[in-house]
């Protein structure tokens, strides 16, 4: 076990370093439709864990574990070499503007573009830290990673406890991960209309419906049911993280920023897997590890309403 939880940080490590370059960088290429954007790129990643797990776990019972590390090593370093080789950093390096960015913007100044995408003016990292913002911000991402790490390391091992075989409960598990295709397209579209906010709000309101929804289950239906809800809001949730911030402290110094607020994930994924594992031992059943899961979305859904930044979400337009 303790194996299989160093080479989760270390995964959780390699992973931050694509996903911050890639998501910030992302932003600069967008001042219109951002939402649409950050949503089909990040559904990538759900398209990966579907089409990965079967064929890694086919490869794991012909040939070896050692044998699927190997491959799945190896796509992933072809994978992201050929990208880091024809990735640019910004359209201005190659002579192109913007998608959304209209023939004579060039003579606005930077904080006028940026107001007029609902990007914050930039902040330098300093300036970024010091603002009431960025520890509300830490702070969601990093409660709302405990609940996430709880579900994604528990949810086979409940189902066990209800007496569902663990195929069933794989199966479940899953589906969090295709349905959260659905939530990352979906909010994607809703976030150019409704703006950062009231998405986020929603997300963790669907958050707090799968978490009470568990509290109840008691069969595989209802099992099921929780999959695609809290899959659907998880999806969701991830699609808005870039926005958020880009909203709150600019597009500069952006991958920095979020190199930072990256660690809240680290922590928080750390520590909810142990801490649902000590309450079951505690309470011998996962009821109170549920609760605590509707009190943290609760709780999330209130921090939410206090983020104060442009409603556009850096997405007007259609």
């Amino acid at each position: 076990m303790g194996t299989v939880s160093l080479l989760r940080n270390y995964g959780g490590i390699g992973t931050s370093t694509v996903w911050v370059p890639f998501t910030s960088t992302l932003m600069k290429w967008f001042t219109r439709r951002r939402g649409v954007a950050i949503g089909i790129a990040l559904s990538g990643s759900g398209f990966g864990y579907l089409c990965a797990a079967p064929v890694l776990a086919y490869v794991i019972i012909t040939y070896g574990w050692r044998m699927a590390f190997l491959i799945a090593g190896m796509s992933t370093f072809l994978i992201m070499f050929s990208s880091a080789l024809v990735m640019k950093s910004s359209p201005q390096d190659i002579g192109l503007r913007p998608y959304g960015e209209e023939l004579g913007t060039e003579q606005q100044s930077d904080v006028g573009q940026q107001e007029t995408a609902g990007i914050a003016q930039d902040l330098t990292i300093r300036e970024a830290t010091r603002r009431t913002e960025f520890w509300l911000l830490y702070i969601l991402w990093f409660f709302s990673t405990i609940m996430a790490s709880i579900y994604n390391q528990h949810t086979v091992l409940f189902a066990i406890t209800l007496g569902i075989s663990s195929i069933i409960g794989s199966l479940a598990l899953g589906t969090i991960g295709f349905s959260s295709i659905l939530g990352r397209l979906t909010i994607g579209l809703l976030l150019d209309r409704i703006g950062i906010r009231r998405a986020l709000i929603f997300c963790f309101l669907l958050n707090l419906t799968s978490a009470v929804l568990l509290m109840v289950t008691k069969n595989e239906l209802l099992l099921y049911m929780f999959a695609v809800i809290f899959g659907f809001s998880l999806g969701g949730r991830i699609t808005l993280e870039v926005p958020l911030a880009s909203g709150f402290f600019g597009l500069r110094n952006l991958g920095a920023v979020l190199g930072i607020l990256e660690t809240a994930f680290g922590i928080g994924g750390f520590i909810g897997p142990y801490l649902a594992g000590y309450m079951f031992d505690l309470a011998g059943r996962y009821y109170e590890v549920f609760l605590f899961c509707v009190l943290l979305s609760i709780s999330l859904s209130i921090l939410t309403t206090r983020f104060k930044l442009n409603e556009s979400a850096g997405s007007r337009g259609s």
